[in-house]
C-alpha cells in the first residue's frame, strides 16, 4: 500500500523513511510562489529553489518520488493574464527540469497546461478540487489525470468509494490524517483553502492582518470541537488499524498530511501507518486541533510576545489578538484532549452498518463513542474556548 508523506525539507526525514518500503512518495511546496499552497507561511521552513533541487535529488537516491503542490483552488482567473501565465509556465518548466515526478493541481486549466507541455509528468488532482462524485473523477481522468485525491467527506461513504474504484482506471487517494470538522463551511465552500493559497501566493500570509485569514478558520474549527467533542470523531481520519477496511474496497493510496510537523512527529505517524497499529492518544496521529504542534520552525500558535499585531486604539482588541496567536502561553495542549485509539475499535465498522447522513438525523452514535473514548481537561477547554470567542468577537470590532 503506497503512502505519500508530506516532507518538512529535513534530509534526515528522507533517510529515516528508507526503512519503510510503503513510503513511496514525498510532497511539499516552496513557502511562496505564483501559485500558493494550503499551509501558513510561518509553519513552512524558509527553503528556496536550490534547497528543493537538493532535496529532490536525495529523495531520488532513496528510490522514492517527489510531488510538488500547485494546489490553489482559485487564482481568481489571473492565470489567464499573460504575465501571470508566463510565471506559471516558468515555474512548471523549472520543476520538470529539476526532476519533480508529479504535480498536484486543483484547477482544470492547469491539468491541460501541464499535460500539453509535459505529457510524461504525473498529474494528481488535489483534495482542494473537491471531487465528490464518480462523474467528477471521471472527467479529470479523461483530461489526463493520473491520480485523484478525494474530498474528505467521501472517506466514510463506502459504497461511493467502491463505485469509484470499480469505475476509474486511475487510483483514488485518501488523506488518512485528516481532522477537519465534518461538513465544515470553511472547507466545503473552499473558503479556507482559497484564502490560505491566495495569501501564500501574494506573500501576505504572515503579515499582522494576513494572519487572520488563517485565524478565522482555525478559531471556527477549534470552537466547534471544543463545544461538541463528537465533532472530532465525525472528522474523516483513518486509524492505522482501519486501513484494511479501505483496502478491501480497493483503495490503495493514502496520504499523510505531515509537511509542517517536526521530523519525530512525522516519523511517529509513518511508523504507525506502516505497522497498522497505534496505542494511546490519537491526537498523536491526526490533526485534531492543528494548534500547539511542534513544527520545524517552532510551536504553532505558541510564539507569545514575539507575535506582531497592528497597533490598535482599542487595547482590548489588541489583547484578544495577542492571546489567540500565543495560545501556548495559556493552554497546555497536551492536557487538553485525549482520544483513546483502542476505545474506538469497531467505530468504522459501525458506520458501515449504519451509513452516515449529512444531518446525522438524530443519530447519537458518534457522541456515545466520544463519551467513552475522550478525556478532557475541563479547565483548559473552558480557557481555550474563552480565548477563541474573544478573538472572534474582536475580529469585527471597531
Amino acid at each position: 500500500m503506497p503512502f505519500s508523506v508530506g516532507t518538512n525539507w529535513d534530509d534526515q526525514l528522507i533517510t529515516a523513511c528508507a526503512e519503510y518500503p510503503e513510503v513511496t512518495d514525498f510532497f511539499a511546496s516552496l513557502p511562496s510562489a505564483v501559485i500558493g499552497h494550503g499551509r501558513p507561511i510561518r509553519s513552512v521552513p524558509k527553503v528556496d529553489r536550490d534547497d528543493l533541487k537538493r532535496h529532490v535529488e536525495l529523495i531520488h537516491r532513496h528510490g522514492r518520488t517527489f510531488t510538488y503542490l500547485l494546489n490553489a483552488p482559485s487564482l481568481g482567473g489571473r492565470q489567464f493574464e499573460p504575465g501571470i501565465r508566463n510565471r506559471i509556465v516558468e515555474l512548471v518548466d523549472w520543476l520538470v527540469d529539476v526532476g519533480v515526478d508529479a504535480l498536484t493541481v486543483s484547477l482544470p486549466d492547469l491539468v491541460d497546461l501541464v499535460k500539453r507541455r509535459h505529457p510524461k509528468i504525473g498529474v494528481k488532482i488535489s483534495h482542494n478540487s473537491t471531487v465528490l462524485t464518480t462523474e467528477q473523477a471521471r472527467m479529470y481522468q479523461e483530461q489526463g489525470a493520473d491520480l485523484i485525491c478525494l474530498m474528505r467527506s467521501t472517506h466514510r461513504r463506502f459504497e461511493l468509494l467502491q463505485e469509484m474504484v470499480e469505475t476509474l482506471s486511475i487510483p483514488v487517494q485518501l488523506i488518512a490524517t485528516s481532522g477537519c470538522v465534518s461538513g465544515c463551511v470553511n472547507m466545503v465552500s473552499l473558503y479556507h483553502m482559497s484564502q490560505t493559497c491566495s495569501l501564500t501566493r501574494e506573500g501576505r500570509a504572515d503579515t499582522p492582518d494576513g494572519r487572520h485569514g488563517q485565524g478565522f478558520c482555525f478559531s471556527w474549527c477549534h470552537a466547534k470541537k471544543l463545544e461538541k467533542p463528537e465533532e472530532i470523531l465525525k472528522a474523516a481520519f483513518i486509524r492505522p488499524e482501519d486501513l484494511g477496511l479501505y483496502e478491501k474496497l480497493g483503495v490503495s493510496e493514502f496520504k499523510l498530511d505531515t509537511r509542517v510537523l517536526a521530523t519525530p512527529a512525522i516519523l511517529q505517524r509513518v511508523k504507525a501507518y506502516n505497522e497498522r497499529a497505534w496505542e494511546g492518544d490519537l491526537q498523536g496521529l491526526i490533526s485534531v486541533f492543528q494548534l500547539g504542534y511542534d513544527t520545524r520552525v517552532g510551536t504553532q500558535m505558541g510564539t507569545g510576545g514575539k507575535v506582531t499585531v497592528r497597533k490598535l486604539h482599542d487595547g482590548g482588541r489588541e489583547a484578544a489578538f495577542k492571546r489567540f496567536f500565543s495560545l501556548a502561553e495559556y493552554v497546555d495542549f497536551k492536557r487538553l484532549l485525549e482520544l483513546d485509539s483502542k476505545a474506538v475499535d469497531g467505530f468504522i465498522e459501525g458506520l458501515k452498518k449504519k451509513p452516515c447522513s449529512a444531518s446525522c438525523g438524530g443519530c447519537d452514535y458518534c457522541s456515545r463513542i466520544a463519551e467513552k473514548a475522550q478525556a478532557w481537561s475541563e479547565e483548559d477547554r473552558k480557557k481555550l474556548l474563552e480565548i477563541i470567542r474573544e478573538y472572534r468577537k474582536a475580529l469585527y470590532a471597531r
